[in-house]
């Protein structure tokens, strides 16, 4: 009787380390285009596309930085809670979403248009590019 406790013990601690396996942590940088300056002290969204879930509400620290939990296996999308800003990223869609693993694994950094020199890849982090919107482009709602 003991026995068997004590090996079902073993089998689900057993199964639960071999589900957290796929978590991860992932740096997401939010740096203005134009100029290369973090998107500071600002509310911004992240989600969960492969599960379709909110990750969060979360604010940027000094550098522009948010910090997040998830699978590898997830596609993140994360942009700028407020509608005044765009993405620098020349395809234009700032609900862009992007594959966990390859941030993991080489770092992703947008593509920028607007101007600004960007920092090169670094594992586990991703770095989203925007600018503020125009006077027309805010009253429009983009």
């Amino acid at each position: 009787m003991i026995r068997s406790f004590w090996i079902a013990s073993i089998i689900s601690l057993m199964l639960g380390l071999a589900s957290t396996s796929n978590a991860a942590q992932i740096r997401i940088q939010f740096l203005n285009g134009k100029n290369g300056k973090p998107i500071a002290k600002t509310n911004v969204v992240v989600n969960n596309i492969t599960t379709h879930k909110l990750v969060g509400i979360l604010r940027t620290d000094g550098r522009g930085f948010v910090s997040i939990d998830v699978d590898r296996r997830s596609q993140i999308e994360a942009l700028v809670e407020r509608s005044f800003h765009q993405t620098c990223n020349p395809n234009k869609d700032k609900y862009q979403s992007y594959s966990a693993e390859q941030i993991l694994s080489q770092g992703i950094v947008e593509p920028n248009e607007c101007g600004a020199t960007l920092p090169p890849p670094t594992p586990g982090t991703l770095v989203r590019v925007f600018r503020r919107s125009t006077f027309i482009e805010a009253l429009r709602g983009n």
